[in-house]
C-alpha cells in the first residue's frame, strides 16, 4: 500500500508537508505489493490484535491511524534527530536534509507490538530502522521494559547481535486512542522462529519467520543448531 502523504488532504494531513527535509512518506503493508490510495477498502479496517488476524474490542485503530501515527510521531520526532539516529545507523555522518524520503512498510500483527520497518532514503543508500507499535495494555506495559532492557545490555555488552534502541514514547493518536512507539536498529536478513503445528497437522515445528516464504519449517538438524 502507498500513500503519498505530503500532499494527501483526505486523511487530515492538510496539503503540506509533513516534515521540510522528507517531503515524501509512503506507506506499505506486506501482502500488498501494489500502490493504493486511502479509497482501499483496508485502510479504515480495524489494526488486528494478532498474527491470527483477529480483532478485539481493546482497540479500534485503523491501518490509516496506525500511518498517520507513524508520520506523526517522525514529524513529532524532528530531521535533526532523525538525520542523527541515521548517522549511528549508517555509522557515518549523514548531512541534514539528505534524506528525500520515509518509506513504512507494516510488516507484521504480534502478540505485543504492530512493527513497521522503515526505509530511510539517502542519497542512493537505503537506511532500515524499526517502529515496534504497542496498541494493547499488555503491549504498552511490555515495551517500554524492553527498551529499559534494551539500553541496559547494549551499555553492557558491545556486541552487534544486540539491536541499538533510540526512542521509547506514548503517542496519542487525534488527540484519543495512545500507542507506545519504540525506535530501534532493524536487523537484516534476521528471522524469528516460532513452535508451530506444520502443515495443518498436530506435529510441531520450528517454524521461520520470513515473509518470502511462509512455510519455511526448519529440519530436525537446523533445530538442533539453533538451539
Amino acid at each position: 500500500m502507498v500513500v503519498d502523504l505530503t500532499v494527501y488532504s483526505l486523511l487530515g494531513f492538510g496539503v503540506v508537508s509533513l516534515m521540510p527535509d522528507i517531503p515524501k512518506i509512503q506507506c506499505f503493508v506486506s501482502d500488498e505489493p501494489a500502490p493504493i490510495t486511502s479509497q482501499h477498502p483496508l485502510w479504515q479496517n480495524a489494526l488486528p490484535q494478532n498474527r491470527h488476524f483477529e480483532t478485539v474490542s481493546e482497540t479500534t485503530l485503523t491501518y490509516g491511524a496506525y500511518f498517520r501515527a507513524i508520520s506523526d510521531y517522525f514529524r513529532k520526532l524532528g530531521p535533526a534527530r532523525l538525520t542523527d539516529i541515521a548517522s549511528q545507523i549508517a555509522d557515518n555522518p549523514i548531512n541534514s536534509g539528505a534524506i528525500s524520503q520515509l518509506d513504512i512498510h507494516l510488516e507484521k500483527h504480534g502478540a505485543f507490538y504492530h512493527p513497521a520497518r522503515l526505509i530511510l532514503h539517502v542519497n542512493a543508500k537505503r537506511i532500515a530502522c524499526v517502529v515496534n507499535v504497542a496498541v494493547s495494555i499488555l503491549g504498552q506495559e511490555t515495551i517500554t521494559k524492553e527498551f529499559h532492557h534494551l539500553k541496559r545490555l547494549t551499555r553492557r555488552f558491545a556486541n552487534n547481535w544486540l539491536p541499538q534502541v533510540y526512542d521509547c514514547q506514548p503517542f496519542a493518536i487525534d488527540g484519543q486512542a495512545n500507542v507506545h512507539m519504540l525506535l530501534g536498529e532493524w536487523f537484516e536478513d534476521f528471522h524469528e522462529f516460532h513452535l508451530s503445528k506444520a502443515n495443518n497437522s498436530e506435529e510441531l515445528a520450528v517454524r521461520v519467520w520470513d515473509p518470502e516464504n511462509p512455510t519455511h519449517y526448519l529440519s530436525s538438524n537446523q533445530f538442533r543448531h539453533v538451539f
